[in-house]
């Protein structure tokens, strides 16, 4: 099994960090404002979500390739896709969301016209990794 980290756009890493923050200084205005059990305890989980995904996004973000199968791991989300149910593989600079830390990406297109963003960062060997025959378009 080969293992791909994600590219990493410092754009989107000020997007998660800013993110956090903001999450964060939510919560301490939360659980200072009136300072009860529940402002304590809304102020935990909008931390634990707030800012604990976007990190979890940030040091999580993986693609895994074996024989038969592409792994994405991203945070709490996974993608499980046999290499024989990828149809296409482009470039992309989409800005849609994806388990992607890269504005450089691709896009792959599989089963009934699924698709996924992926931004790993030795797009070469990735591709030959998952042995797609086409062209890349």
């Amino acid at each position: 099994m080969k293992q791909f980290d994600s590219k990493v756009d410092l754009s989107i890493m000020i997007i998660l960090v800013f993110s956090a923050l903001f999450c964060f200084a939510t919560a301490s205005f939360i659980a200072f404002d009136s300072f009860t059990i529940e402002s304590l305890l809304v102020a935990v989980f909008v931390v634990l979500l707030g800012s604990g995904l976007p990190v979890w996004l940030a040091v999580s973000t993986r693609y895994c390739v074996d024989q038969e199968i592409l792994v994405i791991k991203s945070g709490p989300f996974r993608w499980r896709i046999p290499l024989n149910d990828i149809k296409d593989l482009r470039e992309s600079s989409s800005p849609i969301s994806g388990p992607a830390l890269s504005f450089d990406r691709l896009l792959i297109t599989y089963s009934n016209g699924k698709r996924v963003l992926v931004s790993p960062e030795d797009k070469t060997e990735f591709i030959k990794a998952l042995n797609f025959d086409e062209q890349l378009s």
